[in-house]
């Protein structure tokens, strides 16, 4: 039977919306690489290693610079390896990132008034102790696990279970006290001031009124997931008699944490404070950030 009429691309998806591609991608521009890199993910997701996008990244700008493909591909010291490119890279090899789902907190149903009280407060102690912004601070107790495995990997699509290796210690934590100030000139040092006025934050409001909850701590903890599946995925390990890897050591976890603590953003401190409300100029004129924790 003799077809009549071609279809083209734009009357299919038209007509057939439920086609997401009709081909498949732009072609690998360094194949050899790719081929590289997707075995270095499937040696590691079979050892049960989270593959984390930042990771994949750092292994591909890793493997560019070795001798073999700079010798076949002159042109790939130059090259940029993109979210563009990953996300091509992903699809041509058919992978996904999966994610862990977790509990939010509660809010309490009296929120607006527990805020008020609180940020009344604030403004109180301001104006009453004319506080400059570099004796205002934030102070606040976070647990860490000696196993700090990624929420997301890179796995295949379509897969029934996805695993992620740990050292087994979930369930051994240590306590890392953070404290910072809403100065730009002194966001990170320590409290070392006598007289000190506390403002404690309502039960179930550190979510919108702790400047450490509302953003800092997760850049922290970001940080230091990152140090954790690098040394996870690195060969720099001490085993158990049963074969099993050992917990990272306190000096090693020292280590990350206070690396972490010094890449965190000032500028993102300043910000999480004044969202929250606690370093908005007293005229007025910053009320707009209060709760713009974007």
């Amino acid at each position: 039977m003799e077809c009549k009429g071609k279809i083209n691309d734009r009357t299919l998806l038209t007509t057939a919306p439920h086609v997401a591609k009709l081909h498949p991608g732009k072609p690998a521009r360094y194949p050899k690489l790719e081929d590289d890199l997707f075995a270095w993910i499937s040696e590691k997701r079979a050892n049960g290693n989270a593959i984390t996008r930042k990771l994949i990244t750092n292994k591909a700008i890793s493997l560019s610079k070795s001798p073999e493909l700079l010798a076949n591909n002159p042109g790939i010291a130059g090259f940029k390896f993109s979210n563009k490119w990953l996300k091509g890279f992903l699809g041509r090899y058919d992978l996904s990132e999966h994610r862990r789902t977790t509990v939010a907190q509660q809010l309490p149903s009296d929120l607006i008034e527990k805020q008020n009280i609180f940020l009344n407060y604030i403004m109180y102690l301001r104006i009453h102790n004319k506080y400059k912004l570099k004796y205002i601070g934030n102070m606040d107790e976070t647990p860490m696990w000696f196993d700090l495995p990624s929420n997301t990997t890179i796995n295949q699509k379509g897969a029934k279970t996805v695993s992620i290796r740990t050292t087994g210690h979930e369930r051994s934590s240590f306590t890392v006290i953070l404290a910072c100030m809403a100065d730009v000139n002194s966001v990170k040092n320590r409290f070392v001031e006598k007289n000190t006025n506390i403002a404690v934050i309502p039960g179930g409001c550190a979510s919108k009124l702790q400047p450490l909850n509302v953003a800092i701590n997760k850049s922290f903890k970001s940080k230091v997931k990152d140090r954790y599946n690098n040394w996870m995925i690195s060969n720099i390990h001490t085993f158990t008699p049963a074969g099993k890897i050992k917990r990272p050591s306190y000096s090693t976890v020292a280590t990350w944490v206070k690396e972490s603590w010094d890449e965190v953003d000032e500028n993102l401190i300043q910000r999480s404070f004044k969202s929250c409300g606690i370093s908005t100029n007293i005229d007025g004129s910053e009320d707009d950030c209060i709760f713009d924790h974007d």
